[in-house]
């Protein structure tokens, strides 16, 4: 069921934008800490991005899209917190694989 998923063409990289969201912020603190501080000046609580790959796949997916899409108390979410810091980080990240990745995410989304 899950080899059907990733193959399709609109789930796909659904998953791996998701999957590449997660990765930035996990393996780098500094960018978890940039992201937090850019969520309390919109107002958004941001939480820890969850990982899409794992044994437990549709709960680790659900739990991915309900983090990334959860609404803030004013207009502005999680998700546009997220945007807005792979915007900054496409362009000003000295790291060529966290740059990578976001212009990639910005991009999709």
């Amino acid at each position: 069921m899950l080899s059907v998923q990733r193959d399709n063409v609109m789930i796909g990289p659904v998953y791996d934008m998701l999957h590449m969201v997660w990765k930035t912020y996990h393996f780098s603190p500094k960018s978890m800490r940039e992201l937090k501080a850019l969520g309390a000046d919109l107002g958004v609580n941001v939480l820890v991005p969850s990982g899409v790959k794992g044994t437990r796949w549709l709960p680790h997916v659900s739990r991915a899209l309900e983090t990334f899409l959860r609404p803030g108390k004013d207009d502005h979410g999680q998700f546009t917190a997220v945007y807005c810091h792979m915007d900054h980080l496409a362009g000003s990240s000295a790291n060529a694989d966290i740059a990578g990745r976001a212009r990639k995410v910005s991009l999709f989304v």
